[in-house]
Parts: structure tokens; C-alpha cells; sequence
């Protein structure tokens, strides 16, 4: 009986065990980092610009994502490396630090100055 009462303790004390361990890597993943694109205009194309390296072309209003993604604890910065014709995009949540990145880009057309 004492047997069994070990075999069940170190079966108890295994399973919690690995318990633990799975909750903690899912401290180690890596977060897409992506967002919404909206006011695109038809035909126009930006493109965006992770940490100063990583880029994305987007040519459609709607959702994107970059292809590197970033560790939990990992910092994120995102920018407008190129334009749309006629058109400012402006980011929305741009920087931070990982984990569940979701960003805005909103685009609106470049305002004309009267003279």
C-alpha cells in the first residue's frame, strides 16, 4: 500500500511538473506583429517597416502582417518606410514591447494648400 502511495505522489508530482513547464513556454513564444490597413487608395501600395529592418509591401485595405515576428520581450517599432502616392499613412500602437501586437495604419489623402 505505502508502494502505491509513492507511485501515485511521483505520477502527481511528474504531471505538475510538466504542467509547469508548458505554461512557461508559452512565456518564450514569438508575437506576429500586424494590424489593419484602412483609406488605401486603389492601385497605391506602402510599405512598412519593423525595428529597421523587417518590411512589409501592402497594396490592399485590410489586414497585414509582418513575416518576422518578434519575442514576447522584444521590443517592436513600426513605420511608414514609403508612402502611397498622393496619400499620409500614419501608425496607430507603432511601438512596444511584444506579445499580442495589433496596429492601425490609416491612410487619407495629402491635403491641398490654397494659395
Amino acid at each position: 500500500m505505502n508502494a502505491f502511495k509513492i507511485s501515485v505522489a511521483f505520477a502527481l508530482l511528474t504531471f505538475l511538473t510538466a504542467c509547469a513547464d508548458n505554461s512557461n513556454s508559452m512565456l518564450d513564444q514569438d508575437s506576429t506583429v500586424a494590424g489593419t490597413v484602412i483609406g488605401l487608395n486603389l492601385g497605391n501600395e506602402l510599405v512598412l517597416q519593423n525595428n529597421q529592418s523587417n518590411t512589409t509591401l501592402v497594396s490592399v485595405n485590410g489586414n497585414f502582417s509582418f513575416a518576422a515576428p518578434v519575442a514576447n520581450n522584444e521590443s517592436y517599432s513600426v513605420t511608414v518606410l514609403t508612402q502611397p502616392t498622393s496619400q499620409i499613412c500614419t501608425v496607430l500602437n507603432g511601438s512596444g514591447t511584444g506579445a499580442m501586437v495589433n496596429l492601425s495604419i490609416t491612410c487619407v489623402p495629402v491635403p491641398y494648400i490654397i494659395s
